[in-house]
C-alpha cells in the first residue's frame, strides 16, 4: 500500500495532475518487476512497471532499447511515457498495449516485422550504453569484431558469474576450448550487424487487439541477427509461420542451424543458469558439446 502511495504521488508529479485522480491496477507481470495499469480521467492508459528497492537503472537502458526500436515502421513498440530509475522505488511508465488474439497472420507479420529490425546496419557490434538481461548486467561496449564482442561481452561474463556461483562446475580445458573455438566460428561470417531486440522469447511478443506484433522487453544492441533467432527458437512458443516469413524475408544461411545455432542458444542458457540456478546446467553442456563438435 505505501508503495502504491508513492508511485500514485511520483506519477501525479509527473503527469501534472492530482494523486487522487490516478487510478493504480495490477496487472500480471514478468518475473522481476510488478506491474499496473495506470488510468487516469481524459487520458489513454498507460502501463506502469517499478522495482522493489535502488537498482532500477535498467528502466533507463531498457526505454532507450525501446526508443530505438520504435524507429522501425513495421512492428509495433509501446511508447515511452515517462521514467524515474533515481529513488527508492524506481519505475517505468510506458503506453498501455492491450492484448488481442493473434489472428491468423499473426506469425507471418512478426516474422516479417523481426525482418526488418534486423535489416543490416553499418555499425560495429555493441551499443551506446550498457543494459540488463532479465537483472544481470549486459556490457554493450562496442568491439570492431563480432566474434570478440560476443566471446569476451556475452560468453565469458555468464561463464564467470556461473563458475563463481557454483551454478556450473568448470571443465578445464573444455570451457577454454570453446572460448577458442568463438572467433573462428563466427569470424568468417561477414555479414553486418543489425539492430537486435536482445531477449526474444514468446513472453516478450504478444497480439495487439488488432493482431498487429508487439515487441517489449527489449535488451538492445548491435549484433548477429542471428542471436534473436536462436533465442526465438531455443524455449518454443515461436510458431512455424514466424521463421517461414522471416527466411523469405530476409533470408537465413544454412551454416546458422549446421553450426552457429547452437552457440548463439548458450548465451541465453548460461543467463538462465545464473538467474534460475543448475536447472538450466545440463542444457548449456549439451549446447557447449554440440559447438565443440561442430568446431
Amino acid at each position: 500500500m505505501q508503495a502504491s502511495r508513492h508511485l500514485r504521488h511520483a506519477l501525479a508529479h509527473e503527469l501534472d495532475c492530482s494523486p487522487d485522480s490516478v487510478a493504480l491496477e495490477p496487472v500480471p507481470g514478468g518475473c522481476i518487476n510488478r506491474a499496473f495499469r495506470v488510468d487516469r480521467p481524459g487520458s489513454p492508459p498507460g502501463f506502469l512497471k517499478w522495482q522493489e528497492g535502488p537498482g532500477g537503472s535498467c528502466f533507463s537502458a531498457e526505454a532507450d532499447g525501446l526508443d530505438a526500436l520504435r524507429r522501425v515502421p513495421e512492428i509495433r513498440v509501446p511508447e515511452v511515457w515517462a521514467l524515474d530509475d533515481s529513488g527508492a522505488l524506481p519505475w517505468l511508465l510506458l503506453e498501455f498495449v492491450a492484448a488481442g488474439p493473434a489472428t491468423g497472420e499473426y506469425w507471418e507479420r512478426l516474422g516479417r516485422g523481426v525482418a526488418a529490425v534486423h535489416a543490416p546496419r553499418s555499425e560495429p557490434a555493441g551499443w551506446n550504453t550498457d543494459n540488463c538481461i532479465g537483472t544481470l548486467p549486459q556490457a554493450n561496449s562496442p568491439r570492431s569484431a563480432w566474434s570478440i564482442f560476443y566471446r569476451d561481452l556475452r560468453l565469458l561474463p555468464q561463464l564467470e558469474l556461473a563458475f563463481a556461483s557454483g551454478a556450473l562446475r568448470p571443465r578445464g580445458e573444455d570451457w577454454q576450448a570453446l572460448l577458442d573455438l568463438v572467433d573462428p566460428l563466427l569470424r568468417s561470417d561477414t555479414e553486418s550487424m543489425s539492430l537486435l531486440h536482445g531477449d526474444l522469447w514468446s513472453g516478450n511478443v504478444f497480439p495487439d487487439r488488432s493482431g498487429q506484433p508487439v515487441l517489449i522487453d527489449p535488451a538492445v544492441y548491435m549484433g548477429h541477427r542471428e542471436v534473436d533467432l536462436a533465442m526465438a527458437d531455443l524455449f518454443g512458443g515461436f510458431a512455424a509461420g514466424f521463421f517461414s516469413a522471416y527466411q523469405e524475408t530476409l533470408p537465413v544461411p544454412a551454416e546458422y542451424g549446421r553450426v552457429r545455432r547452437n552457440l548463439y542458444q548458450l548465451y541465453p542458457l548460461l543467463v538462465h543458469v545464473n538467474l534460475f540456478g543448475g536447472a538450466y546446467a545440463d542444457q548449456a553442456l549439451t549446447a557447449a558439446q554440440r559447438v565443440l563438435r561442430a568446431g
